[in-house]
């Protein structure tokens, strides 16, 4: 089965769109997206087989989510779908290595026959690939396990220091430039595993299967290759692809920040077994491999009751300097992406979870001293989020909020984050306490605006970020706040007037289908009669008739 992600930031469209793949009987898993954005966080966390995207946006464009996809999953297929018959979108989506585009006006026939093509062209490439993975696979097992043999040769003492010299080593890892050193790292399989027990062959067959899961994780800007001990730890050596740009410093933070967690996850799900990681944080030269090897033996020795781990020697005195400056700048980035919770909990009145979430930023960061720059940076996300709602709110001209944010920003007065958290909470105090007395007009004003907006804009983008942006909301809220203020949600409410509309235009002979498609905003008249059905269990062809 293949998957396959629709991006369409027209929800009609994107639900029309869904509804039909997942009836047409093809078999693909059906994803959807929202915006490029949206898809984006999709495609970084799951393998897509199939794009499916407008090509015209906000924020981010079919044509850079194409390239998104291509760097992420280079073999997937991207079928561009546009209402704008153009040269230039057109010719820039062909260059992107589009199976196919397909014009939005062109039905749903034409659509549904593209994404056919497509899934025969990956299933010409699946019996490709596996022909040539049949022929390789065996030429891939013999290479693997001359590399083990020669490196645990290596590790033993048995070679003489012209064989290590020489160039075998050279040939066997041609990936590897062993004149510049290179990050390693070593994998094992916790001893609580089962599988510890199975035989050679499916020893063999579950490190083959480590190994495939790794790579599917780890940057295409890096050169690796792995060896085997003993079966019993894996070992991969990694460098940065030539012309990449990267240092060997970025290279060790992209696998250890961005693929270790992910791949010990995915190995737990698709193998049911867990394994660890060890890493030093001092990079390998070639005539200290055999060295560092032990010392990733070692370091799993030490915690060998342990399962699941990303284990490393980082916290070794002497190293304390180069270590401190990467443990400030990943404490500081893991709360990046809950600032953003602060003006949703600021918005609807959650005090403690508000608390809770300072609380753990200030436990993390609370010996990060203030003048590191992940930690300014942080700093002044936080004061940017209270200064957001107060001014949303209309509080700025209240003399303690002045004074406040005044004294915030101007962080010489606030030394520590034990101070600065505090501060905080304390404007969060007296923005609750002014923010009760604000809430009920406010709530009802920005109930009247949507409503007025949604009935105006009928034919056009009433998708909840849309319509969030028009009252400066988070979207999240604005939709619980409409739920509560109305007891249905803003999707139930476009519905049921677009429905009204519709039946009213239906009534009078003069409107053509299409025509009254178009006037609420569905790109086809196939998309509207497949919406007006499910919503009244009659074509509009029958409800015009009766």
């Amino acid at each position: 089965m293949y998957r396959m992600l629709i991006v369409d930031d027209e929800s009609l469209i994107l639900e029309g769109l869904y509804e039909l793949f997942i009836e047409s009987g093809l078999d693909l898993s059906v994803y959807k997206a929202k915006s490029a954005v949206e898809a984006a966080v999709i495609l970084a966390e799951k393998k897509m087989d199939i794009l499916l995207t407008d090509i015209r946006m906000p924020k981010m464009t079919g044509l850079e989510l194409a390239d998104k996809m291509k760097d992420r999953w280079p073999e997937g297929k991207i079928l561009f779908l546009t209402g704008f018959n153009e040269f230039d979108y057109i010719y820039s989506a062909v260059q992107k290595g589009a199976a196919k585009y397909v014009l939005k006006n062109e039905g749903d026939e034409k659509i549904l026959q593209a994404v056919k093509e497509v899934v025969k062209e990956l299933d010409e490439r699946r019996m490709e690939k596996s022909l040539i993975r049949s022929s390789g696979k065996l030429q891939k097992q013999q290479l693997s396990y001359h590399r083990s043999l020669y490196l645990m040769d290596m590790i033993n003492g048995t070679l003489s220091h012209e064989e290590i010299q020489g160039d075998k080593l050279v040939e066997l890892y041609k990936k590897i430039d062993f004149n510049e050193p290179f990050f390693l790292l070593a994998l094992r399989i916790d001893r609580d595993n089962t599988s510890l027990q199975v035989g050679l062959l499916e020893k063999n067959q579950l490190f083959e299967d480590l190994y495939a899961i790794c790579t599917s994780y780890f940057s295409a800007d890096l050169q690796f290759v792995d060896f085997i001990d003993e079966l019993s730890h894996q070992f991969f050596l990694f460098q940065p692809r030539k012309n990449s740009n990267l240092s060997l410093k970025c290279v060790r933070r992209m696998v250890i920040n961005e693929s270790l967690a992910s791949i010990q996850q995915a190995v737990k799900e698709k193998q049911n077994v867990s394994v660890s990681f060890a890493y030093l944080l001092d990079f390998t030269q070639k005539e200290e491999f055999v060295k560092h090897i032990s010392r990733l033996k070692l370091l799993f020795f030490r915690h060998k009751e342990k399962s699941c781990r990303i284990l490393s020697d980082r916290l070794e005195e002497e190293k304390s300097n180069v270590l401190q400056e990467e443990h400030f700048e990943l404490n500081a980035k893991k709360h990046y992406k809950n600032i953003e919770k602060i003006s949703i909990y600021l918005e609807s009145g959650r005090k403690q979870q508000l608390f809770d979430l300072l609380d753990d930023i200030e436990m993390s960061m609370v010996n990060i001293p203030m003048t590191a720059p992940n930690s300014i940076e942080l700093y002044y996300l936080l004061g940017s989020q209270f200064i957001g709602e107060i001014n949303k709110y209309q509080l700025y001209e209240i003399d303690y909020f002045q004074q406040k944010i005044m004294d915030f920003m101007n962080p010489s007065l606030i030394q520590t984050w034990e101070e600065t958290i505090s501060v905080l909470k304390e404007i969060a105090h007296v923005f609750f306490h002014y923010q009760s007395s604000q809430l009920i007009k406010l709530k009802g004003d920005l109930i009247t605006n949507i409503k007025e907006y949604i009935m105006l804009n009928l034919a056009g983008d009433l998708s909840l970020r849309n319509l969030s942006d028009q009252v400066f909301l988070n979207p999240d809220y604005l939709s619980r706040l409409f739920k509560q203020a109305e007891g249905i949600t803003l999707t139930e409410y476009i519905t049921k007037l677009k429905i009204t509309k519709a039946k009213e235009m239906l009534e009078r002979p003069e409107f053509l289908i299409q025509d009254i498609a178009k006037q609420l905003g569905f790109s086809t008249a196939g998309y509207f009669a497949r919406f007006f059905k499910k919503e009244t269990s009659m074509t509009p062809q029958a409800y015009r008739k009766k």
